[in-house]
C-alpha cells in the first residue's frame, strides 16, 4: 500500500476514536450539549469501561478471576468481570495505571486507538483502498471507548494476514499453525474467532503453500 493510504487510515481511526471519546466524556461530565441530544439517543454515552470500573470493582486493582466475587443471580464484584481472560487482563493492567475513572477511560481509549491503527495498517496491506471502509466507519467511534472488542479483531486479522500475505517460502503447515495461534489468542478476548477453526483446518489439507494465496 502507498504511504498516503496508510496515513489516511491512521488519521481516520484516530478521528473516529476521538469522536467517541468526546461524546462519552461529555456524558460523564453532564455537558449541556450532550444532555440535549441524549433525549433522542439515551444510550449514546454508555460505555462498558464505566461499568467495569465502578460496578465490577476495577478501581480496587484486584486481579480478575482470582479475587472477584459473585452474588446470585448476577451480581459481580471485587474485580470479577464477565469478559474472557485476556480482555480481563488488559483492563486490569490499564486499571493498575489509573488513579481515577477519568485516567482509566483515557488510557483505555488511547490503547484502543493504537490497536485500531494496527488493524487499519494490516487492512491496507490486505485490501488496499477498501481498508478505508474500516477506518472511516462510525462503529469505530462507538466501540473505541465502549469495550475491548478491537483486540479480538486484531488477533483474527493477524491470522488472516499470515494466511494471505506471509512470505511465499512459508509452508502451508507453518502458516496454518501461526494463524491458529492468533485465532486462539482472539478466543481469549472473545469467543467468535472459533468460527475460523474449521476453514483453517480444511485449508491445511486442501491447499499447498504455493497455491494457497492464489486460490484464496
Amino acid at each position: 500500500p502507498s504511504g498516503p493510504l496508510i496515513m489516511w487510515n491512521l488519521a481516520a481511526v484516530w478521528v473516529m476514536v476521538t469522536i467517541g471519546y468526546i461524546v462519552r466524556l461529555a456524558a460523564w461530565t453532564d455537558a449541556s450539549w450532550y444532555t440535549a441530544i441524549s433525549n433522542f439517543l439515551p444510550y449514546l454515552g454508555y460505555t462498558d469501561l464505566g461499568t467495569m470500573w465502578q460496578y465490577r470493582g476495577l478501581y480496587l486493582h484486584e486481579l480478575p478471576y482470582i479475587s472477584g466475587t459473585f452474588t446470585p443471580p448476577s451480581a459481580l464484584g471485587n474485580g470479577a468481570v464477565e469478559y474472557p481472560v485476556l480482555s480481563g487482563i488488559v483492563m486490569w493492567i490499564t486499571a493498575a495505571f489509573s488513579s481515577s475513572f477519568g485516567v482509566f477511560f483515557f488510557l483505555s481509549t488511547v490503547i484502543a486507538g493504537v490497536v485500531g491503527s494496527v488493524i487499519g495498517v494490516l487492512l491496507s496491506y490486505l485490501v488496499g483502498r477498501w481498508s478505508l471502509l474500516w477506518s472511516w466507519s462510525p462503529l469505530l467511534a462507538l466501540y473505541g471507548s465502549y469495550n475491548w472488542d478491537f483486540w479480538p479483531v486484531l488477533a483474527v486479522l493477524a491470522g488472516v494476514a499470515v494466511m494471505l500475505i506471509a512470505p511465499e517460502q512459508w509452508s502451508s503447515r507453518r502458516r496454518t499453525t501461526i494463524a491458529a495461534v492468533m485465532f486462539g489468542i482472539g478466543c481469549l478476548f472473545k469467543l467468535y474467532p472459533l468460527m475460523y477453526v474449521v476453514p483453517l483446518g480444511l485449508s491445511l489439507f486442501v491447499h499447498s503453500s504455493g497455491a494457497l494465496r492464489r486460490r484464496v
